[in-house]
């Protein structure tokens, strides 16, 4: 219906909207600030950090129409988020980690160039932020599938919030990393509370 696409449809377009600018908002702000060279590198450690998204991202892709089905039927759901949340939390754990004692060789085996190893010290941090987005996903599409869809609210925030602080506050790439990570963390303690306080 109409209402419900009101209601339910627009707020969802929003989250997803939202989740997609955490990791396109920071590559178009740093090809907008920084140098043509410094933007290159950048995209390159971008696309290698993102490789923890990629890994993770079939678990939600799974999860959300197993919750639809049983938010529909009125069954238990929250343990798949639980075991959702967990798989995540594990692969990008075990990722990042992999990132921070290794990272000339992940840069080397993903863009084959040597000239990106100027950016290989800031790898594991991007990991960091790659494992928190992770988790902000999964926890989102929950939202959806239960049709808790409110927290568009908290991602819109969040995604403004980004963008301002990495374009005021952007002296290098950690800075840039640095921010992203502490936007999404605060977004996903807030989505934890959310979550704990909202009716099942």
């Amino acid at each position: 219906s109409y209402k419900e696409l009101l209601e339910f449809g627009i707020p969802s377009s929003i989250i997803i909207f939202c989740l997609n600018s955490f990791v396109t908002t920071d590559l178009l702000l740093v090809k907008h600030l920084f140098s043509q060279k410094d933007a290159g590198v950048y995209a390159g450690l971008s696309l290698v950090g993102r490789v923890i998204f990629y890994i993770t991202a079939p678990i939600t892709t799974v999860m959300f129409p197993i919750l639809v089905a049983r938010f529909k039927k009125g069954e238990d759901y929250r343990n798949i988020l639980f075991i959702s949340i967990g798989m995540i939390s594990a692969i990008s754990i075990l990722v990042t980690i992999f990132y921070f004692l290794f990272p000339n060789f992940t840069i080397v085996f993903f863009l084959k160039k040597e000239e990106y190893l100027i950016a290989a010290k800031n790898l594991g941090m991007f990991g960091i932020f790659a494992t928190l987005y992770s988790l902000i996903s999964v926890f989102s599409y929950y939202f959806i599938s239960v049709k808790k869809t409110a927290v568009w609210v908290l991602l819109l925030i969040a995604a403004l919030l980004q963008a301002v602080l990495i374009y005021f506050f952007h002296s290098n790439f950690q800075s840039v990393i640095n921010i992203s990570i502490v936007v999404c963390l605060l977004l996903l303690i807030s989505f934890v509370l959310f979550y704990r306080i909202s009716p099942s």
